[in-house]
């Protein structure tokens, strides 16, 4: 069941099953998702994304470095971390987030690294669309219709 947070919501759930029918977003973000979703289902997400965005709409992806597993099982083993799951990313590379989207029918419009090169944004709109909008937009723009 939705959470109604004024004009936004946050719906629990696998997209695009959760996902009231007939709704359309001004954007879909994934923060650290895509490497938690097992590699038969990425496609059919990104595929089911096209669908979901409005017109002009943006998806912004993060995903981490493979580094950042070295990491985690590092502070694991010296009793600094607990809980971690670094197994649940199905070897899933920053890299292969272009292709998945292009593959689809979106179009990069940015990628960069952030958080010492251990973090990677990417923001895709669909193929075609030229509009250099922003992810801001104009009060009540983001709300559902």
């Amino acid at each position: 069941m939705p959470a109604d947070h004024g004009s936004f919501q946050f719906i629990q759930g696998y997209a695009p099953a959760a996902l009231p029918g007939g709704d359309r977003y001004d954007a879909i973000t994934m923060l650290a998702v895509l490497e938690h979703i097992p590699p038969d289902a990425q496609r059919d997400l990104a595929a089911s994304c096209l669908s979901l965005l409005r017109r002009r709409g943006r998806i912004v992806c993060t995903v981490p470095s493979p580094k950042v597993d070295t990491l985690i099982h590092l502070g694991r083993r010296l009793g600094l971390l607990d809980g971690m799951a670094e197994h649940e990313h199905y070897g899933f590379k920053p890299a292969d987030t272009v292709r998945l989207f292009t593959d689809s029918g979106f179009a990069l419009r940015r990628a960069q690294r952030f958080q010492l090169g251990l973090n990677n944004l990417f923001v895709f709109a669909r193929a075609g669309d030229d509009s250099r909008s922003t992810l801001r937009s104009p009060a009540g723009a983001g709300q559902r219709q």
